[in-house]
């Protein structure tokens, strides 16, 4: 199974696994040309059980780091797109 685009605002929760006194929250990205850069995106968790799938929790600060707007907006995005249409078309042609 693979998971869909989700409809999202935006926001991040508080990760859970980690003690909030060790997390950057909102406040990191308030105010600057900073974006919440996701190290594993949603589409991508494909490890361990389907239940572990299921429960894989990409939208959290704990799996953000801090990406310069016109970086994270641009070039990036061109990269990550490109990524995902290559490893699709080898998948599709496997």
């Amino acid at each position: 199974m693979q998971l869909g685009p989700a409809d999202r605002d935006g926001a991040l929760a508080d990760g859970k696994r980690i003690s909030l006194s060790a997390q950057a929250g909102n406040e990191l990205y308030r105010d600057n040309p900073l974006d919440k850069g996701h190290m594993v995106r949603r589409l991508d968790p494909a490890w361990g059980s389907q239940q572990d799938i299921d429960d894989a929790v990409t939208d959290t600060y704990t799996n953000a780091a801090p990406q310069d707007h016109s970086f994270n907006d641009g070039l990036w995005g061109y990269v990550e797109d490109y990524i995902l249409a290559a490893r699709s078309q080898s998948w599709e042609s496997a």
